[in-house]
């Protein structure tokens, strides 16, 4: 009997850590703005924007969290996305976020005023292009056409002169986390929208994760049910990716990617999908230029991780 107890003890010992509770905070890996007052102007590295302007023309933020910390079979209890405001007004604006369907890509533009966004460069997205110059969104449409109607949070949420920050929690929130969780490839992120009605030059500016001052970057807190978070700290996916300098077009990519803008000090690229494998390696005998040319078509779609000899580098792309 006590042999029979001892087992039921081990079991429920044992489903006890198989169920334990963990919380992670999780930053952009790519946030930008779009304008639909200025189709082809792009903000990858500036201030995020989100209203309308003085012509009721629409401007959004779209913001990607890649969920590579949490364990395969991990259960969503709560997820929460806090955005801090950068010059709040005292009129109130109320901002809801829909859940992005079709994949997109940050660049490296940087416009003096946010506001208005400036000219687009390779690789940066825009109201009319999920890829600037050539990708552009489903059927030919624009970004409107790649997110869905009903927003996450229906009631939304506002900020003010006296309210700084934006707060997004509902169930129907956790439920979209939980989606990422369970498979990368349904992740295309979400955009914000402000749902002001009858109202015009509305644009709020938010802290982006480049220009996060005082640590105010887009903040995704999650807690799950499951085993512990996964170590990334030997591959460094999300800090490099922050600091990224590489260059992969296009992307997304169907067959091949052009890789440009790399270190004269890097002698091998690695590729690994969303789990941190490395799936495919270039070794320096084809790194005798600044552009490399290679063929993807033989990864299995997804998102993959490009990086640096030494951790130096790093960027995301993805496979169609």
């Amino acid at each position: 009997m006590k042999k029979f107890y001892s087992v039921l003890a081990s079991i429920a010992i044992s489903f006890t850590a198989l169920a334990q509770s963990h919380t992670i905070d999780v930053y952009p890996l790519m946030d930008a703005s779009v304008y639909a007052g200025q189709t082809d102007n792009a903000n990858g590295q500036a201030n995020l924007v989100s209203g309308s302007d003085a012509n009721g023309n629409q401007t959004y933020a779209l913001m990607h969290f890649d969920l590579v910390e949490i364990p395969d079979g991990a259960s969503i209890t709560s997820a929460e996305l806090v955005l801090q405001a950068d010059n709040p007004d005292p009129s109130a604006v109320t901002y809801v976020i829909h859940e992005m369907t079709a994949s997109w890509t940050e660049g490296s533009s940087n416009p003096s005023d946010p506001l208005m966004g400036g000219s687009a460069s390779s690789g940066d997205v825009t109201y009319n292009n999920a890829t600037h110059p050539n990708n552009s969104w489903p059927n030919g449409g624009n970004v409107e056409v790649a997110y869905k109607f009903a927003p996450i949070d229906v009631t939304g949420d506002n900020v003010s002169g006296s309210k700084t920050a934006i707060t997004f929690n509902s169930q129907n929130f956790v439920t979209l986390v939980q989606t990422w969780a369970d498979d990368a490839n349904d992740n295309y992120g979400v955009l914000l929208k402000e749902s002001t009605s009858g109202t015009t030059g509305n644009i709020r500016e938010f802290y982006s994760h480049e220009n996060n001052t005082g640590g105010a970057k887009p903040k995704l807190t999650i807690t799950y049910d499951g085993d512990e978070p996964i170590d990334t700290t030997t591959t460094s996916i999300r800090e490099d990716l922050v600091e990224s300098k590489l260059s992969v077009y296009p992307n997304p990519a169907k067959s091949n990617i052009r890789i440009t803008d790399i270190p004269e000090e890097v002698d091998q690229l690695t590729i690994m999908n969303i789990s941190g494998q490395v799936v495919k390696v270039v070794n320096s005998t084809e790194l005798n230029s600044n552009v490399v040319m290679l063929d993807v078509s033989d990864l299995t779609k997804g998102t993959y991780f490009l990086k640096g000899s030494e951790n130096t580098i790093a960027q995301k792309f993805v496979v169609l």
